[in-house]
């Protein structure tokens, strides 16, 4: 990553424009071309405008997406039909050497949440700042917090239904979360052996479920949801 100056210099000299052309010039035309570079000129200056020149800095896009037919490959047994859109969301981003998620996006109010606190708040409740204390809250952030963990998921244990997107969901995770989940192991890495921790180089520690809340997190409460019969599920959990 460069500078936020370095960026916008980078874009304005046409540095970009082949990167720029394969996210908004598909119609070959330099008009869309350098509608799309002004776009990201105006990103950048907006962002410097907001928090200021940073030394590092970068645009990401988030493409937009249609599922025409079916979802994900593994619920549809890979028979999915998907589109992609001439939409997408770009954006500015740099470190701050903080603690702090600032996020302005146009056209509404700048927020602001601090990753030291990811209690659930009622009153932001469907709001931009749940959403991203909520994505903030994951496993790593939980490993560290054992004891306030173990309180969440023993006080809402009728209501949590063990989840995950990370799919195929390989056996190095199946690990962890049984790492995680049901033993007290202390100070051991959120990441399968060999990859490099997405979140951040800390460690994690076990928050030892009771194996009644155990089957409830794993398959008791879905089956609620569902209206399956839990006793097709057979022996417990370990």
């Amino acid at each position: 990553m460069g500078s936020t100056g370095e960026l916008l210099q980078k874009l304005q000299e046409g540095r970009g424009d082949e990167a720029l052309r394969g996210l908004y010039a598909l119609d070959g035309s330099d008009a869309s071309l350098e509608k799309g570079r002004e776009r990201a000129v105006r990103v950048v200056r907006a962002f410097e405008a907001e928090f200021g020149a940073r030394p590092e800095a970068a645009l990401f896009s988030g493409p937009g997406r249609t599922e025409i037919g079916g979802n994900h490959t593994d619920h549809q047994h890979g028979r999915v039909l998907c589109g992609s859109v001439d939409l997408d969301m770009l954006a500015c981003a740099a470190p701050n050497g903080t603690d702090l998620v600032r996020i302005q996006s146009e056209g509404y109010p700048a927020l602001e949440v601090d990753l030291r606190d990811l209690k659930v708040r009622e009153e932001e409740k469907n709001s931009s700042p749940a959403l991203v204390r909520g994505v903030a809250a994951r496993l790593a952030e939980l490993g560290r917090v054992p004891y306030s963990a173990k309180k969440f998921f023993v006080k809402h244990q009728d209501r949590i239904l063990f989840g995950t997107d990370c799919t195929p969901l390989s056996m190095g995770y199946h690990k962890i979360y049984y790492r995680f989940f049901e033993t007290k192991d202390e100070y051991f890495p959120y990441q399968p052996e060999g990859e490099l921790p997405g979140q951040g180089r800390w460690a994690i520690y076990g928050i030892g479920l009771e194996d009644e809340i155990l089957k409830k997190i794993y398959y008791k409460n879905a089956c609620k949801v569902l209206s399956l019969d839990e006793n097709r599920f057979v022996g417990g959990v370990r």
